[in-house]
């Protein structure tokens, strides 16, 4: 986890390093503006207008990026570590003959870990409701 955290602190910087380079880009073309404003011929006026306007939406599409690329890269460092503990959690079940291994709590709430495949009840569930569960169809027994 320490590798992940530093991982992602690293991806934060250099996001927020792109994204702090755009935004004093666009505040340097807008402070160069104000003091010239009165000054510029309406053809120039208009033309960087449109130009700060470029910069501004492209900023938010860059802070957009940026978000989904640090969601992408947090999914693909934990993805492992989530693997290998569910994997962890179910060999300790299977191993010592559990029937449910719960969390304390995750995030406020009690959580199933483990259960083992005799005590799924789903399909009877669905037989109540009267629901032809697909993997009951698909395996007939």
């Amino acid at each position: 986890m320490r590798a992940v955290e530093s991982e992602l602190k690293a991806t934060e910087a250099q996001l927020a390093k792109k994204i702090d380079t755009k935004t004093a880009e666009l505040q340097r073309k807008y402070e160069e503006y104000v003091k010239t404003v009165d000054t510029m011929l309406p053809p120039v006026k208009a033309s960087t207008e449109r130009e700060m306007e470029i910069l501004s939406r492209s900023l938010e599409q860059l802070k957009l990026d940026a978000q989904a690329a640090y969601e992408k890269k947090f999914q693909d460092l934990m993805t492992p570590i989530y693997s290998k503990l569910g994997d962890a959690i179910e060999a300790v079940g299977k191993e010592n003959g559990y029937t449910f291994i719960l969390s304390a709590a995750i995030a406020g709430q009690d959580v199933l870990l483990f259960a083992h495949e005799d005590t799924d009840v789903s399909d009877l569930i669905l037989q109540k409701l009267g629901i032809v569960s697909t993997a009951s169809s698909e395996n007939p027994d």
